[in-house]
């Protein structure tokens, strides 16, 4: 009898052990898929959220190209995403990078609704009812394109930035939120030849080289 019941223990313990690593492997499967779903809509946001921003812009300005939107949500609120836009005019001799917010769901979370940005505070407009757009970077392709050849310093950091602005001396990527010095990507511009040129410079290629050439 005193065998029966240890028998009986043993296997009472090892139907415990089974169930409950079963239900681990069911935990783990459902975090698997939950993560894989989240990533799966944050993809057919973002491809949303482009194709507006995109046509936005060019109902704004039928001229312009529309080069790149770069996006990051909001952990948050995943409706509402902060956006980087730069646009070329070859003919104009001009590129302009807007920094914005869209919400994917206006008319339950307009724009200005969505938190607030990390950014420097600047006046915002409405570019549709789902954007708002702080006012417009402006920049010279023939500037850009002779700092990039005549200062070696601009040259490697051209092979980071996505969205170049070129304001008060300095070069900075718009893409990240900036303070009254810039963020962590500016740049101060010195005069060519004052500097030793940086050594073990990666050898990426540039991400905005359709701003460093003619447009074919």
């Amino acid at each position: 009898a005193a065998l029966g019941a240890l028998g009986l223990g043993i296997g009472l313990a090892h139907w415990r052990a089974n169930a409950q690593a079963e239900r681990g492997r069911a935990g783990l499967l459902l975090a698997v898929g939950v993560g894989l779903a989240f990533i799966a809509l944050q993809g057919a946001a973002s491809a949303l959220g482009r194709q507006r921003i995109e046509a936005a812009l060019l109902r704004a300005d039928p001229g312009t190209r529309v080069l790149d939107v770069a996006m990051s949500a909001y952990p948050s609120d995943p409706l509402c995403w902060n956006f980087v836009s730069v646009e070329s005019k070859e003919a104009a001799g001009s590129y302009r990078l807007r920094r914005g917010i869209l919400s994917l769901a206006p008319a339950w979370l307009p724009p200005a609704a969505c938190p607030a940005g990390m950014a420097e505070a600047r006046a915002r407009a409405s570019l549709t009812p789902t954007m708002l757009v702080e006012p417009a970077v402006n920049g010279s392709l023939a500037v850009l394109r002779a700092l990039k050849n005549a200062d070696c310093y601009v040259d490697a950091w051209l092979r980071f930035a996505r969205a170049p602005a070129l304001e008060r001396g300095a070069a900075a990527d718009l893409r990240f939120a900036s303070t009254r010095r810039g963020n962590f990507t500016t740049l101060p511009l010195a005069p060519s030849g004052s500097r030793a040129c940086p050594s073990r410079v990666p050898g990426w290629g540039y991400p905005r080289a359709d701003l460093l050439a003619p447009a074919p």
